[in-house]
C-alpha cells in the first residue's frame, strides 16, 4: 500500500544524489 510513499523516497535519495 505504501509501494508509492517507498518509490517516491527512492526517486528524492537518487535525484539527491544526482545533485
Amino acid at each position: 500500500v505504501y509501494d508509492i510513499l517507498r518509490k517516491a523516497e527512492f526517486f528524492k535519495e537518487k535525484e539527491r544524489t544526482l545533485s
